[in-house]
């Protein structure tokens, strides 16, 4: 099984970012969830 062509590598920056995010937030539901992503997208640089 390969990468995908096109697929995204995180940094250890992003993974620790969205760890932290993870662990304030602690989201249990798929809204939680989907405001976590909107949070940890909002601050990842444009072309990331």
């Amino acid at each position: 099984m390969g990468k995908n062509s096109g697929s995204t590598n995180y940094t250890m920056f992003d993974i620790d970012r969205l760890l932290h995010l993870v662990e304030q937030a602690l989201p249990l539901g798929r809204d939680e969830w989907e405001r976590l992503a909107v949070t940890y997208n909002a601050g990842r640089a444009r072309g990331a």
